[in-house]
Order: C-alpha cells, then sequence, then structure tokens
C-alpha cells in the first residue's frame, strides 16, 4: 500500500560524482535539488598526505520526494554515487511530516489556491 506524505532523501556523494547522481535522480523520479559544498573526513583514520589531513571535497544533496519515488531516488542515487564502494559517500531518507512549496507533479491538476489534486 502506498504511503501519502514525502521523505527528505539527503545524499553525501563524491564532488565529481555530483552531477551523475542528480541526473539520476532525476531520471528516477526526483524534481527539485538544493546542493551544498562538504568535506568529508575519517574521524577514526584520517588519511594524510606528508602530515597534513586530506579532507575531500563532497555535495550533500537534499531532494524532496513522494513516498512513490523514494525507492526508485535511493536506488538511482546509490548507484551513480557507487555508495557500496567504500568512502564514496552515503544517502538516507526521512519522514517529513508537512511541506509547503513544492510544484505539483507535471500531470496533477492543481484546485483552487495552487494545492496539489489528491
Amino acid at each position: 500500500m502506498e504511503r501519502p506524505g514525502h521523505q527528505l532523501v539527503v545524499a553525501i556523494v563524491a564532488e565529481e560524482l555530483a552531477a551523475k547522481v542528480m541526473d539520476a535522480a532525476r531520471d528516477a523520479g526526483g524534481r527539485a535539488v538544493t546542493v551544498v559544498r562538504g568535506r568529508g573526513r575519517d574521524l577514526v583514520r584520517p588519511p594524510t598526505f606528508f602530515g597534513m589531513p586530506i579532507e575531500p571535497s563532497r555535495e550533500i544533496l537534499y531532494l524532496v520526494t513522494d513516498h512513490a519515488s523514494a525507492d526508485r531516488v535511493m536506488d538511482a542515487i546509490r548507484d551513480a554515487g557507487e555508495l557500496l564502494r567504500p568512502g564514496r559517500g552515503l544517502a538516507f531518507a526521512i519522514e517529513l511530516s508537512r511541506v509547503d512549496g513544492l510544484l505539483p507533479p507535471l500531470d496533477a491538476p492543481t484546485t483552487p489556491g495552487g494545492r496539489h489534486g489528491a
């Protein structure tokens, strides 16, 4: 049974894979993404180069998606971001209790006041 509502999908991926991950998420049903730059660091065994810690650049992607698309989007991110390889990043989804400001699905009618049709 399909659950109504939305999830926030957060993906932290290698900077060089961010565009590929965003394309895969879009192809899987994602509509929009917010991207924030970050850097990663292993707190247990931080890699070093001549004694200086290496902090690889990361892109943090935030996607709000409906439940129907969330698993497809997560799978696409996992594959495109190579998240099954060590040190490549991670992705997770969080249940959202309320979302305002989303565009309706491309094929969904809107009701008066701009709300999405049920």
